[in-house]
């Protein structure tokens, strides 16, 4: 992830099967993506053919979509799949069966998400661990989900924070102040966490934006540094010789290989297993958007975020120019949502799209979606499937507000930026604006 400078703060900063429908009484209907097929249990949902959980709830739909809210918004399925009539949308399917599930029936995990609910933290600023409802934060700006939890990079608590599944949350690391710190996790020092990645082995990688650094949380419960000087400039080499200046995102892909959102420099940097670095994508100092070849023309202007999805292509938001841009597997640099320098909103054909300060990509490997959020000016969580950009939560007015969609009301946010997939298919959003942790679920 990244940060980005807003109201005097240092912050840091996915596909359509949604599609939002005004009925004739002014309420917005629904369309939720069709689940995959699974064993019905609780993260990975039962198939079109076997129902929720191996129930009847879906029925034995051949096509069609299920509501989260079955019977209330969905309607009957029934042989026509039309619904029925005055209770909202009906069921897609050809052949559906009984009904498609009670109000309130359990959700499929892979529906698009609708409720926002607050995972942890209380709005005021501070640095308390304990229970999710009284443990506090300062600029929560990115989340990486893990066997162990909820990994938090606590930004102005230069700490890098875990909530565990019983809904505990501990400091992992930074209760010994800011600073610039190898060592027992206890006495190492962070200064600025703004983004997180976890490798093959489980190890978390931390991008230390203030120390110019990436640091890594070791299974044996010490903090190195991977690459990185301390010291801001640009150089490659390997390890602690290359030079870094605030990088934000951090992805790794299948191999451990690391790509880098060095944002002040400019570029996307590479750091191979080994730890020897080399420059993927742009000219160093060069701020400027142009489309072309990664290490010909390609330019960037203000990386803050990357993402790799499952066919190889980079995603990389461009703060300061309201894009996100794409990087082929071939090494072509494009633009492929937003349009440069213009900050707004709108939703629809990837061209047309605008973008307000995007903060975050996420891959969704199940939904086939990336997922991006609006730092401010939309405040939105958003989705884009290859041709439509969509917004999914959140209104353009910062706020806080949980809630669902579906019960016809608003969840927000305030300044999202950092944003990871449960297995269960929620999202988990940092919302640093209001120094919580949001869940958004599909149920």
């Amino acid at each position: 992830m990244r940060s980005v400078v807003a109201r005097g703060i240092r912050w840091r900063g996915g596909v359509i099967l949604m599609a939002f429908v005004a009925l004739g009484c002014g309420r917005l209907g629904y369309d939720l993506l069709q689940p995959p097929g699974g064993d019905g249990g609780p993260f990975e949902g039962g198939g079109a053919s076997d129902g929720i959980g191996g129930t009847a709830g879906a029925g034995q739909a051949s096509g069609g979509y299920v509501s989260s809210n079955g019977g209330s918004v969905g309607g009957s399925v029934g042989n026509s799949g039309a619904g029925d009539a005055g209770s909202g949308l009906g069921g897609a399917g050809s052949e559906g069966g009984s009904s498609a599930g009670a109000a309130g029936s359990t959700a499929l995990p892979w529906e698009m998400p609708n409720r926002v609910t607050t995972y942890a933290g209380t709005g005021v600023v501070g640095f308390d661990d304990g229970p999710s409802t009284m443990a506090t934060f300062n600029l929560p700006v990115d989340v990486q989900m893990s066997p162990e939890g909820l990994y938090v990079a606590d930004a102005q608590n230069a700490a890098v924070r875990l909530i565990s599944p019983d809904g505990m949350v501990t400091t992992v690391v930074g209760r010994a102040g800011p600073g610039f710190r190898d060592g027992p996790l206890a006495t190492a020092q962070l200064r600025h966490p703004v983004a997180l990645a976890r490798d093959s082995q489980g190890r978390i990688l931390v991008a230390d934006n203030y120390n110019h650094a990436i640091r890594r949380i070791e299974k044996n419960g010490t903090l190195s540094t991977v690459v990185g000087t301390g010291s801001a400039g640009y150089s490659e080499g390997n390890g602690t010789q290359a030079q870094f200046n605030e990088p934000e995102g951090i992805v790794l892909d299948s191999a451990d290989v690391m790509y880098i959102a060095d944002k002040n420099n400019r570029v996307i940097r590479r750091v191979d297993a080994n730890g020897a670095t080399s420059l993927f994508c742009g000219q160093p100092g060069v701020d400027v958007v142009i489309d072309g070849p990664c290490l010909g023309s390609g330019r960037l202007e203000f990386p803050t975020d990357i993402e790799q999805d499952d066919a190889g292509n980079f995603y990389v938001t461009e703060w300061g120019m309201h894009v996100v841009r794409k990087i082929a597997p071939d090494g072509t640099l494009s633009t492929v949502l937003g349009s440069t320098g213009t900050r707004g909103w709108a939703d629809g054909p990837a061209a047309g799209s605008i973008l307000s300060h995007p903060s975050a990509v996420l891959w969704d490997n199940r939904r086939n979606v990336l997922w991006f959020l609006d730092h401010d000016g939309g405040h939105r969580v958003r989705q884009f499937d290859g041709v439509l950009a969509t917004s999914v939560l959140g209104p353009k007015t910062s706020s806080y507000v949980d809630a669902a969609f579906l019960d016809g009301t608003d969840p927000r946010f305030a300044y999202p930026d950092g944003v990871a997939l449960g297995s269960d298919g929620s999202l988990y959003i940092a919302d640093v604006g209001n120094h919580r942790i949001r869940r958004a679920s599909a149920d």
